[in-house]
């Protein structure tokens, strides 16, 4: 069973949401307080020349996010792994370009950026 957490939202009040439940109605009230979620997926193992790339790429997730809420969760099946970073506002929108277009500009090729969070089911690439 999940446990009730601490939502803050833009404008300073609390809400709760059930983390871990229902990831669908965690992400949708993230949605209606502003944050902003995107989702990279790439091919799983991963190769050697990729790595250097993904690790850029995460770097940047943490220095774009620090210093306010923001959620990073990841993923992996046989054939692909995938992170999603969701980023509360300010900035929520133009944070998550910067991010989008710095992981197009990095892509070997065979990531799948999407601007979608949670809920989707890993698939390769």
């Amino acid at each position: 069973m999940g446990r009730t957490e601490p939502m803050p939202s833009h404008s300073g009040e609390q809400r709760s949401f059930r983390f871990h439940d229902d990831p669908i109605t965690t992400e949708v009230a993230e949605i209606v307080l502003g944050w902003r979620h995107l989702t990279i997926t790439r091919r799983e193992p991963m190769r050697a020349e990729d790595r250097e790339p993904w690790v850029r790429l995460l770097d940047a997730v943490h220095t774009v996010a620090s210093g306010r809420c923001h959620a990073m969760s990841g993923d992996r099946t046989a054939t692909a792994a995938r992170i999603v970073v969701g980023i509360s506002p300010p900035r929520a929108d133009e944070d998550i370009e910067l991010l989008r277009g710095l992981a197009e500009r990095l892509n070997p090729g065979d990531w799948r950026i999407e601007y979608i969070g949670r809920y989707a089911a890993p698939s390769a690439p």
